[in-house]
């Protein structure tokens, strides 16, 4: 699930901007309070607001979205012709004041949306002036008023809320953080009272089941990252069912899919990274003129924090194998990364950043890494911080210069490549000759030697093109590895990257071979490789594949090979039986090859949904729609191994 601020950069920017250029008589306004009745069967909100002005104000702006109509104005109890056309007004002030200023208006949000409201489930974002506003402060007070068999939410502190036999109404306090974001919807609501903080979940009935398990680990994670970081910095937290297929993390909130809350990826790992959002991401929010270090801190703390050791090695592994599948072209500084729009971006921004603060935890251990992390938070909740101020907590906590180190791992956008020319062991004692291409990277690399008596690590440290190193251990030595745990960013040579399913998207735009004689699983095998590419995907024949320059995914059916006889590639087949193979590999030219080989044109269709969430997978076998078994090849070839055998 992608997390996402619900406000736009470019929208931030925007009101930035209009607070400075808008006289202080527009600004001082203040929206005291909004109160919204919601008709979601006729997609209509009507509302009214409350707003004062101080003296010495000669006008009013008030910006709302062209759907809403105002349908009347009082200033100081006398009425003002409203507005002919839609959405806002700026209109002259009376006297010299202070005024009282009220506003009625109302219009349609139809589906599909967002913003859109329905009886099926509604999403107002806060980037949609959905109120009169006036400046960039939200209102001190939202009221939602809704019909038997809805609940609403607000990305604000809940105050009062009352439910009855003609619908219910909930006061919220909006969080300053942000313009407040509205939902309702036909919500079962089950509540959870943690200290001080309300944890909830709106759900619709089918998954109601849900809430106990969700409302657990929602406990559970805010303690955790808590005890890390410092407090939680709202009044609760709430995870709401959409009727789209969406992921948003909000202040206090996260709307998700209602499709996917019982898929075991939404509470194992997208729950707790949109928790961990509210203290990154929420509230110390990242300052995008230096870079988004948010999701590559929440994906490194979350994801993978709370992997296994043995899934973190995967991840670490993972994240330089699509580093190395991207195209040198698409490859990118960390420090420009702002937001994901597609998959290069995943793997710089999350990925390649969290491996950064993964270094960072080896260097420092994880008392002071984290003690650092709350320096951040500390000194910058409710405002922004840069990649340069979460270096001065670094350095502050290991009391050392991390100029070299956040230099060549934010502003360059390679990875060093690492060569071992030279490896020699004599007795107890191991001498290697490392180099590195292109500028040389300042790199700490474990070393670990096998020996008699067992492994030892030993950590050196490296800075030119080329450097012999020599190691000293206690026991006669049988073997040599560069960093083989993958603790260290780098770009992996070809042989050390087993293919993987996520490989497709990184490496150009993709073409397919289809079902040539079946129009039924021809069909579900389009609407499954446009899924999987996130837009159409076009299909070729076997000799356009072989011709082709980009990668290339294969859709077999039942007993057909045709196509993977006529690509000469087979893989080996899977230990456990399902309904659908899917694999990935390599042509013989090195162009991404992704297969899938289903029963028929019912077993493709289930993939259509869980099949996107598997990436970082060489091959899956599913069941339906359940995934039953995975797994990763292993690499080729081991380059910065060696054995002294014999010795």
């Amino acid at each position: 699930m992608a997390s996402m601020r619900p406000i736009s950069i470019a929208l931030a920017a925007a009101l930035a901007v209009a607070s400075m250029l808008w006289p202080s008589s527009l600004r001082a306004a203040v929206v005291e309070e909004v109160v919204v009745t919601l008709v979601p069967a006729e997609s209509l909100l009507v509302g009214e607001a409350r707003l004062s002005v101080p003296a010495g104000a000669s006008d009013l702006r008030l910006d709302l979205d062209d759907a809403f109509r105002i349908t009347a104005i009082d200033v100081a109890g006398s009425p003002l012709e409203p507005p002919r056309d839609p959405g806002g007004v700026r209109f002259n002030l009376p006297g010299e004041g202070p005024w009282s200023v009220k506003v009625n208006w109302r219009g349609a949000l139809t589906p599909p949306g967002p913003p859109a409201l329905s009886d099926g489930g509604s999403y107002v974002p806060g980037d949609a002036a959905w109120y009169p506003r006036s400046g960039t402060e939200p209102p001190q007070s939202i009221v939602v008023r809704t019909p038997p068999g809805q609940r609403a939410v607000l990305t604000g502190e809940l105050v009062t809320e009352q439910v009855g036999a003609d619908g219910a109404t909930a006061a919220f306090a909006p969080y300053p953080d942000e313009p407040p974001s509205l939902f309702a919807g036909p919500y079962e609501v089950a509540e959870r009272m943690v200290g001080d903080l309300r944890l909830r979940t709106y759900f619709p009935a089918e998954a109601a089941g849900l809430a106990d398990a969700y409302l657990d680990d929602t406990a559970r994670h805010i303690a955790r990252f808590a005890q890390l970081i410092g407090p939680y910095p709202y009044a609760g937290f709430a995870v709401v069912a959409a009727p789209y297929p969406v992921g948003y993390g909000f202040p206090g909130l996260t709307y998700v899919s209602e499709k996917i809350l019982a898929l075991p990826f939404m509470r194992a790992r997208s729950l707790p990274h949109e928790i961990l959002h509210t203290w990154w991401g929420n509230s110390v929010t990242p300052d995008y003129a230096s870079g988004n270090w948010a999701e590559g801190l929440t994906t490194y703390m979350a994801d993978y924090g709370l992997a296994s050791e043995d899934d973190q090695r995967r991840m670490r592994l993972t994240w330089m194998r699509d580093f190395a599948a991207l195209p040198e072209s698409a490859a990118k500084p960390v420090a420009t990364f702002t937001s994901k729009e597609h998959g290069a971006d995943q793997v710089i921004g999350y990925n390649k950043a969290g491996f950064i603060f993964h270094m960072l935890h080896q260097r420092l251990g994880p008392e002071r890494f984290h003690s650092a992390l709350g320096r951040v938070y500390s000194s910058h909740r409710g405002r922004t911080a840069s990649w340069a101020d979460l270096r001065a907590a670094f350095e502050a906590e290991s009391g050392a210069d991390l100029g070299t180190f956040f230099d060549q791992w934010l502003t360059r956008p390679d990875a060093p490549r690492l060569t071992l020319e030279a490896a020699k062991a004599e007795g107890n004692a191991v001498t290697l000759v490392l180099t590195q291409d292109g500028p040389p990277y300042s790199l700490s690399l474990p070393i670990v030697v096998t020996t008699d008596a067992g492994e030892e690590t030993h950590v050196v440290t490296v800075t030119g093109s080329r450097a012999t190193l020599a190691v000293e251990a206690l026991a006669p030595v049988r073997a040599v590895a560069i960093d083989p745990e993958h603790h260290v960013f780098r770009r992996l040579s070809p042989e050390e990257t087993p293919p993987i399913l996520r490989d497709i998207s990184l490496g150009g735009t993709p073409m397919a071979m289809l079902p040539d004689h079946n129009p039924e699983a021809r069909a579900a095998a389009q609407r499954l490789v446009d899924r999987l590419n996130g837009g159409p995907v076009s299909s070729l024949t076997a000799q356009g594949a072989a011709a082709g320059s980009g990668p290339l995914m294969v859709v077999t059916v039942g007993d057909d090979t045709a196509a993977l006889d006529a690509l000469d590639i087979a893989a080996p087949p899977p230990e456990e039986q399902g309904t659908a193979y899917v694999w990935s590999w390599r042509l013989p030219d090195g162009r991404p090859l992704l297969v899938i080989q289903a029963d028929d044109a019912d077993a493709l269709r289930a993939l259509i949904r869980p099949l996107p969430h598997y990436g970082q997978d060489s091959w899956l076998v599913f069941k339906g729609s359940q995934m039953i078994d995975r797994g990763m090849w292993d690499p080729p070839a081991e380059p910065l191994r060696r054995e002294f055998s014999g010795r």
